[in-house]
This record gives structure tokens, sequence and C-alpha cells, in this order.
């Protein structure tokens, strides 16, 4: 695995007007490496946030999720220089993907990510 180059991310929270995050996700659900996590469940203790995000800048596929961990090792969060008047969510950017059965690893990373509260 080649050393991975810090990638610097500031990051920016915008609150914008009331719209489904069905109705967003249909913009980029044909995008390779879209997703939407869907938190249908209205307890906040369980499930409070979607996410909805597409266009990773980096893909992560094979059988070895130490690839996985050692990209995430060196990565770093986003520079926040100002708070927004909201709660932030705890997924702000990073890995999302997923696992099969059979061990492959099928990751992308993204710097944008929708949040739904």
């Amino acid at each position: 695995v080649r050393p991975v180059k810090k990638r610097l991310m500031e990051a920016f929270f915008y609150e914008f007007p009331a719209a489904q995050a069905e109705d967003i996700f249909a913009g980029v659900a044909d995008q390779p490496y879209s997703f939407f996590f869907d938190s249908a469940r209205r307890y906040e203790d369980v499930a409070r946030y979607s996410y909805i995000a597409a266009f990773p800048y980096k893909i992560i596929e094979g059988h070895d999720l130490g690839v996985l961990r050692e990209y995430l090792s060196v990565a770093r969060p986003p520079v926040i220089k100002e708070l927004p008047p909201f709660e932030l969510p705890s997924f702000q950017g990073g890995a999302a993907g997923l696992v099969t059965y059979e061990g492959e690893i099928r990751f992308g990373i993204y710097d944008h990510i929708f949040c739904f509260d």
C-alpha cells in the first residue's frame, strides 16, 4: 500500500429549505457509489439522521479490510472553522460502503454529505 497523502478538508454547513431526502437522492441515485442511509425510524436515540452522498473522491475495493483501516488511520477529519447554530451529526464524511459475505469490500471515501435531521 502506498503512503496516503493527507487530504485537508474544510467543513461547510448549510441549512436548506425543507426537502424530502428521497427527492434529493433521486437526483444522484443512478451515479456509481451513491448511497442513501435512510433513518426511517422516528426515535432520536436509535436513528436520528439520514445521509445521502455520491461522487466519492476515492474508491477502496478488494478483499482486505486492512487497506481501508490503513487509509482511514491517516485520514484527517474535516477542519471546522466555525460551529453552526445547530447540532452536528456524527457522520460528516469519510468511508461508506459494504462488506459481502464472501469478504469483498467496496467503500467510497466521501467529502460531501447531505444530512437530514
